[in-house]
């Protein structure tokens, strides 16, 4: 035996049958010494250039011999090859390192630790994959510590504690609990999953005892393994799990899987929930995520009580069938109950969309059914935009037929927008066709000429309209104020107020107005404010002053104080000390107060003022307050807070 040369185990290499030929190697050498083993991987090294079959797999046997007979000397060998690549053992470093694991891994760990860098961080994984096999919990001691260094291991190896965790739960337990903590959300369900593919009891059990943050998602991952490795007995894991559990979430969970596999079993579980509405309602949340037929939806809807559950079924059910069967996804939605916050712009949409798509007719007969409810107003201008796309003059027709007055409104301005970009001349020709006293005309018109080219043209046009509407001067005024603030400010005052009627409001021109002196563009402080002085008294010139004060308290404030200071009292002087108190509510909330109690105006004042004392609350409460009852306000202001919009946060002083 001693004499064996390696051309009799290459001798006895079939290629057809490489695992037969490992096991007569492995027979060969059963009573080889360390030394003939050396002697026979130095011949591969010297024959590995003639790339003769079998040489990778007889070496690998023989460091597997060599792993039992002495793991110590191959330790040993190990190091040194690593160490140069002229020595005889370099070719052998990972291989002798895989077969040193397999035998005796603490061994091959501290070998590991021996070896020079890069080499060590570049076998780091495939230590870690071997030691999952021989010392599962020896890897993951491993893989958190590259975590814990930020090893790119983390993201090529993303598989890893699931697989721990199917071969030794605890150890992956172990792992996670020696990682960084904002490694650990990431971790959870994937120790999860591989927990479940050997006792999904005790994974179940063990996500119990997690964070409330995390309990239900690990809970869920368990279930998705569970049912995908055996739906039976998932089933019945189902049926022992108590109903008394803390988290809705992995109930919701629980019986959107249970429910795909006994439908009976999982509704009778929900009925024994009765004295826990909110559990029930969470459980039959699941369900509804489950239902797949129309025969599954009919039995549910039938059998369970009305509520958001009974509901977000009805709403699935028309979802799933929009793409196979509009017209029947839109007798499902007709069928609904009336009104309710159910019937979703989202649901809508798509079922309009589908419908268009099929038949034109049938999806507009479909939206007029629904414009009682004014949540879908957005979505009803919508499919007469996406209309619009496919028959213009057929779209806009039937929007200026429909009611109330607002969704008509939005529905025309969308299909203008549309139309005029593909056709102008056919837009201009509808919306002129409407008529000025057509209460949608102004806003219409607006989206006409924000899509005309030829800007001289559309503000002659626009201007033309002043008997009636300012609306549609809105987008060109606009855009003028972005390049040209002067000229904007121009069109405004020498030929729009001059021509304005009376049908025109006072908004209509403030908002103009504001367009001016908002620009970006508008850069110029003492022509802006000095305009925006000479318009004509009234509502109008009140709210651009505020606006031209607003928008100077920050670029300029102590520009914008001296103005305000040298307003005549009256309406103008107490809208821009609103606007001037407001902007330093945040920075300087006791001077905001200061200029808000030079306000004339009793009601502006006292919300100036309440205003101003909120957001002094916020930063400072004590001194707030203390200062507000100084003032002798505590009581007004609190009656004040009363009267702000619902939508506010009320303070108390």
């Amino acid at each position: 035996m001693e004499a064996l040369r390696l051309e009799q185990l290459l001798a006895l290499y079939d290629p057809t049958d490489p695992l037969g030929m490992s096991v007569v190697l492995v027979k060969k050498i059963d009573t080889l010494e360390t030394g003939v083993i050396e002697r026979l991987l130095a011949e591969t090294n010297e024959e590995a250039n003639q790339e003769k079959p079998g040489l990778r797999q007889i070496a690998e046997c023989l460091l597997e011999r060599w792993a039992n007979v002495s793991p110590e000397q191959l330790s040993r060998a190990i190091v040194a090859g690593s160490a140069s690549h002229e020595h005889p053992f370099s070719p052998h470093v990972t291989t002798g390192l895989r077969a040193l694991t397999a035998t005796d891994p603490e061994l091959a760990f501290h070998t590991w630790q021996l070896l020079p860098e890069p080499l060590r961080s570049n076998l780091r994984r495939r230590l870690i994959i071997g030691l999952l096999e021989s010392s599962p919990e020896l890897a993951g001691e491993l893989y958190a510590s590259a975590v814990s260094e930020n090893d790119e291991i983390t993201f090529r190896f993303d598989s890893f504690l699931g697989q721990l965790a199917s071969r030794d739960p605890l150890a992956a337990v172990k792992t996670i609990d020696d990682l960084p903590f904002d490694q650990r959300e990431s971790a959870y369900p994937k120790v999860g999953r591989g927990w479940a593919k050997s006792d999904p009891e005790a994974a179940l059990r063990w996500a119990k005892t997690l964070p409330p943050s995390e309990d239900y998602r690990v809970a869920h991952s368990i279930l998705d393994e569970m049912f995908t490795l055996d739906r039976e007995k998932a089933s019945s894991i189902m049926a022992t799990l108590t109903p008394d559990y803390s988290n809705q979430e992995f109930i919701e969970h629980k019986l959107y899987y249970w429910y795909r596999v006994d439908s009976d079993a999982a509704l009778a579980w929900v009925q024994s929930l009765d004295k826990n509405p909110l559990m029930q309602t969470a459980a039959l949340s699941g369900i509804v995520e489950a239902l797949e037929t129309p025969d599954q939806f009919r039995q549910f809807l039938d059998s369970v009580p009305k509520g958001d559950a009974w509901i977000s079924a009805w709403k699935r059910w028309v979802s799933t069938t929009i793409e196979s069967d509009p017209i029947k996804a839109a007798e499902l939605y007709l069928e609904m109950p009336k009104g309710g916050s159910y019937k979703s712009d989202q649901t809508f949409n798509a079922l309009s969309r589908a419908l268009l798509d099929l038949d034109p007719t049938a999806a507009a007969e479909f939206v007029s059914s629904q414009m009682a409810v004014p949540r879908l107003m957005r979505g009803i201008a919508s499919f007469a935009s996406e209309w619009a796309n496919k028959d213009p003059e057929a779209a806009a027709n039937w929007a200026s037929q429909i009611g109330p007055e607002g969704t008509r409104k939005e529905a025309m301005a969308d299909v203008v927008e549309n139309w005029s970009k593909s056709d102008f001349a056919g837009a201009r020709t509808f919306v002129e066709g409407l008529g000025q006293n057509d209460p949608a005309f102004g806003r219409i018109a607006a989206q006409l000429t924000n899509a005309w080219k030829d800007q001289d043209a559309a503000l002659d046009w626009a201007v033309g309209l002043l008997e009636t509407t300012a609306y549609p001067l809105n987008p060109i005024v606009s855009n003028i104020a972005e390049t040209d603030p002067q000229l904007a400010r121009s069109i405004i005052s020498e030929r729009v107020i001059p021509a304005v009627g009376g049908a025109v409001s006072a908004e209509e021109l403030t908002w103009l107005g504001k367009l001016a002196v908002n620009s970006n563009a508008a850069t110029d402080y003492a022509s802006t404010t000095e305009w925006a002085l000479g318009l004509p008294e009234g509502e109008v010139r009140r709210d651009v002053v505020a606006a031209a004060v607003a928008k100077w308290a920050k670029a300029k404030p102590e520009a914008a104080a001296e103005l305000v200071r040298e307003l005549p009292n009256g309406e103008v002087r107490d809208f821009s000390l609103q606007e001037y108190s407001s902007s330093l509510r945040e920075t300087a909330p006791e001077q905001a107060w200061q200029w808000a109690m030079e306000i004339e105006e009793e009601e502006l004042r006292l919300r100036t003022l309440y205003w101003a004392a909120q957001e002094w609350s916020n930063q400072e409460p004590e001194a707030a307050a203390a200062f507000v009852e100084e003032a002798g306000l505590t009581e007004t202001l609190e009656e004040v807070g009363k009267r702000v919009p619902r939508y506010t946060v009320r303070i108390s002083f």
